[in-house]
């Protein structure tokens, strides 16, 4: 069986990407990207604008298609499809109306602060390539 999950790589000053720390599930206190799967009926583009408004209280503005993952879940024989769109925010982080159920706090990471954050692999991975391709 295949899951689908979209999520936002939202970027703020000097190429940084904003993450949530998960509230609750197998992921608490984990960093990760905002988002989580559609649903029935919608886009991946619209769960991701969804998910964005629902977690963290803001519109992901002109969100942009960047890649799409495909791995093996914790279920043998299951896949997880992850798909990543660019976005920005209008919101200070300040005026975030977290939706505390779902996401603890916010944060901005960057390449010289990555190691400070416990984030979830598979999001650590597809951070640390967009860092190494931007140079």
């Amino acid at each position: 069986m295949e899951k689908i999950v979209s999520r936002a790589i939202i970027l703020g000053e000097k190429g940084s990407i904003l993450l949530g720390k998960r509230a609750n599930g197998s992921l608490a206190g984990r960093w990760a990207l905002i988002g989580e799967k559609p649903n029935q009926g919608e886009t991946e583009e619209q769960a991701v604008v969804r998910e964005t408004g629902e977690e963290i209280g803001a519109r992901l503005l002109k969100p942009i298609f960047w890649k799409e993952v495909l791995q093996e879940a914790i279920t043998p024989g299951d896949f997880l499809r992850e798909s990543y769109f660019f976005g920005i925010i209008a919101t200070n982080i300040e005026e975030l109306n977290l939706n505390l159920e779902e996401i603890s706090e916010v944060g901005y990471v960057s390449r010289s602060n990555l190691e400070n954050f416990d984030i979830v692999p598979i999001h650590k991975k597809i951070i640390e390539e967009l860092f190494s391709q931007k140079g």
